[in-house]
């Protein structure tokens, strides 16, 4: 269920960053069935917001409603988002608040749209609902090789520590780490840490090293929790072996 707090702290702070004829536009798309509920129309509208806008920045929120949205949706962090994305995301919302077939619209969109349009639909996902459809839609981003979608669920979105099982989530950090994203990027990885991950991440250290390759620094943080446990042998080995890349 869309929570309408925050549908409104996105949209006002929206409404503050633009002109007076962009956001009068944005009131059109958001306020008229016919812009949001035609799948072609909404994807085209979609499509628009960049030359709409006229402005490239990120979404400005002020202390107040930055609080605001990490109490409405624990890790929601919209500040992270552009303002692009940010209005992008407040047209998905439109869907989810204001039809009674939005899945089926919203799956239209994501396949009519462009790969940016889709990381913006993805990173919205925290606020759309806990269905299986967008757990399907998270689940197949975290699974592609195409960057932009797998960063838009895996970095500054609470969606994976919140609903991905262990398995599903020991595999997104590990692809992370793979790829040199940074575990502080990542809601949740503190919460989440599990004895199977830990050994996971250092069966990938051990190969990296062996194969002369390089490993991220971030290994230290996570190896560093399990420092203690019997499970993980030769860990002070490794973690000299890690020092030393």
């Amino acid at each position: 269920m869309l929570n309408p707090e925050a549908y409104s702290i996105l949209e006002s702070s929206i409404l503050l960053q633009i002109n007076e004829g962009a956001g009068a536009w944005i009131k059109q798309v958001t306020g008229n069935i016919f812009e949001y509920s035609d799948p072609v129309k909404l994807s085209f509208n979609i499509a628009s917001v960049p030359k709409q806008l006229r402005v490239e920045s990120n979404l400005i929120l002020n202390e107040d409603d930055v609080s605001r949205a990490h109490n409405i949706c624990r890790g929601w962090q919209p500040e992270k988002w552009s303002l692009i994305e940010a209005v992008r995301i407040l047209f998905n919302l439109t869907v989810i608040h204001k039809t009674d077939n939005a899945e089926d619209i919203l799956f239209q969109i994501y396949q009519l749209t462009e790969l940016n349009e889709q990381a913006a639909f993805l990173k919205g996902i925290p606020l759309y609902g806990k269905t299986e459809f967008f757990l399907n839609c998270s689940r197949e981003a975290v699974r592609s090789n195409i960057r932009p979608l797998f960063e838009a669920i895996a970095l500054f979105n609470p969606f994976p520590a919140d609903n991905f099982s262990e398995n599903e989530w020991n595999n997104m950090i590990l692809k992370a780490i793979s790829w040199n994203y940074q575990l502080q990027d990542i809601y949740g990885v503190a919460t989440r840490d599990n004895i199977e991950l830990a050994a996971m991440l250092y069966e990938y250290a051990k190969e990296q090293i062996g194969s002369k390759r390089p490993v991220s620094g971030n290994l230290w943080d996570y190896f560093s929790i399990y420092a203690s446990e019997n499970e993980l042998p030769d860990l002070a080995a490794l973690m000299k072996q890690l020092g030393d890349h």
